[in-house]
């Protein structure tokens, strides 16, 4: 039983102390790691501690970077979409007209991370990297002190937004939503939204010919992952601390929200059809894989193409906490599918 707490707790030093070494903020690494420490006894404890005392000890982490910049490769800048709702454009620096756009929605569980906290950031750098193409990290409103349905309701806002054609520079026709664990669900209402839009206007001011689904969550009633097995990283107390912070003050609980399609794309009454090419990467020891696998399968029987990379040793969060060995495999997949779905438009 200990033994994973461990891991959990050294990989968490780890992070924190990458983190801290990109850092001018005041706070010293010895009171982050002392914060953070005592999150993980809490949650590893059993003891679920208050909204307020959550966010400030979670948060103890975020190392805020400036989100204006230029670099050798690439230019970020900071955008208003609207009062509630900001994002981090990035541009490669490549004489390229007419970028495809990925829009990047964080994991998190609904309430963690921020676009210009240093880790997001690294995995925004990474995935450009990995791309070059446009990308746009959307800050959406988090838990619990904006509950479900606040994030969803932003990526809709986003999504409305990008009809506009706002941003310079991009195919609209190639808008890819791009999301992992949280993030992924997010992708999801995106790719409904044009989904429900195409339904009734066919030539839509944008197009999607491919979304990425990294291990996301699936709101299915009763809850599918085994409640008998030890996950790594993301843990039963953990996925039930989430929905509580997310789905908490809704009658009936986790049986009645998992019939709102905003939250679970599946209740939609189209179900998954019509939905764009995915993208689906899974890893063997994390507590999303059933979920994972009833979505791929709903995509299927959908008539939607499904291109799945798994990784059966890898852990829940691989993507962002490790940007060698599998992670660059998982790239690799991801980005060369995704050339190939959009070089055959």
């Amino acid at each position: 039983m200990w033994k994973k707490p461990v891991v959990v707790l050294l990989i968490s030093v780890a992070i924190v102390y990458g983190g801290h070494l990109y850092s001018d903020s005041a706070i010293t690494l010895t009171e982050k790691l002392f914060h953070y420490i005592v999150q993980l006894v809490m949650f590893f404890g059993g003891c679920v501690p208050k909204s307020e005392f959550v966010r400030s000890n979670i948060e103890v982490t975020y190392i805020q970077i400036d989100p204006n910049r230029d670099t050798s490769t690439y230019t970020s800048k900071l955008l208003q979409i609207n009062e509630n709702i900001t994002g981090i454009l990035y541009t490669p620096k490549l004489q390229k007209e007419n970028y495809p756009l990925i829009v990047n929605l964080h994991g998190g569980g609904f309430v963690l991370n921020h676009c210009d906290d240093m880790a997001i950031h690294k995995y925004s750098e990474a995935l450009l990297e990995a791309s070059q193409m446009m990308l746009l990290c959307v800050e959406y409103r988090l838990a619990p002190e904006h509950p479900f349905p606040a994030a969803p309701m932003d990526i809709i806002y986003v999504y409305e937004w990008l009809k506009s054609k706002p941003i310079e520079n991009v195919n609209y026709h190639q808008i890819i939503p791009f999301g992992d664990s949280a993030g992924a669900n997010l992708a999801m209402i995106f790719s409904s939204t044009w989904r429900d839009e195409k339904l009734t206007n066919i030539n839509t001011p944008i197009e999607i010919p491919a979304e990425v689904l990294i291990y996301p969550p699936l709101w299915e009633y009763p809850p599918l992952n085994d409640p008998n097995k030890d996950y790594w990283v993301i843990t039963h107390d953990i996925i039930d601390f989430f929905q509580d912070m997310y789905i908490g003050h809704i009658e009936g609980g986790l049986e009645e929200a998992s019939k709102l399609p905003l939250l679970n794309p599946l209740a939609h009454e189209k179900g998954l059809e019509g939905y764009p090419d995915t993208i689906f990467i899974s890893c063997g020891e994390d507590i999303l894989v059933d979920a994972g696998l009833v979505i791929q399968e709903e995509l299927k029987k959908s008539g939607v193409k499904v291109w799945t990379d798994h990784y059966p040793n890898s852990v829940h969060g691989m993507i962002t906490i490790d940007f060698n060995g599998p992670t660059q495999d998982a790239y690799k997949f991801i980005f060369g599918t995704l050339d190939k779905i959009l070089s055959e438009e």
